[in-house]
């Protein structure tokens, strides 16, 4: 049996937090009387929890991107524009989205919806930015 290296350690961590935060997501869909997201109030274990596991899954998948640099097979002169072309798009779509909901909305604590800026075109540009941003 080989040993896992640190580098999959964080990864398959990282994923597995991930799948336990979509099992989480997908239990307050399907149980009306359990409730994750959005969180109750800043006190509750459920704004802890999302938020512990969110910044657990974000420290994982940074450590992960630094220990496979620059293993990719692609050629670093075509890698890096394109790499850069998305981060920045991730980074404008993320920061215009953030600043149009607001951080109590971010955070899972607004109330109202949001139909303006972004979020005229995407229920949820803050995900597509971060999605553009990894």
């Amino acid at each position: 049996m080989s040993e896992i290296t640190m580098k999959q350690f964080l990864f398959l961590g990282s994923v597995t937090i991930e799948v336990l935060y979509l099992v989480l997501f997908v239990m307050t869909i399907r149980r009306p009387d359990f409730r994750f997201w959005p969180p109750p109030s800043r006190r509750s274990w459920q704004f802890f929890t999302s938020w512990l596991l969110a910044a657990l899954v974000l420290v994982g998948f940074f450590f992960v991107g630094l220990l496979d640099f620059n293993s990719s097979i692609l050629n670093t002169w075509f890698r890096f524009p394109i790499g850069l072309i998305l981060h920045l798009s991730g980074v404008i779509i993320g920061s215009w989205s953030f600043t149009t909901l607001g951080l109590l909305a971010t955070i899972g604590l607004g109330d109202e919806l949001i139909t303006k800026g972004p979020y005229q075109y995407s229920r949820n540009p803050q995900y597509i930015g971060d999605i553009l941003h990894i």
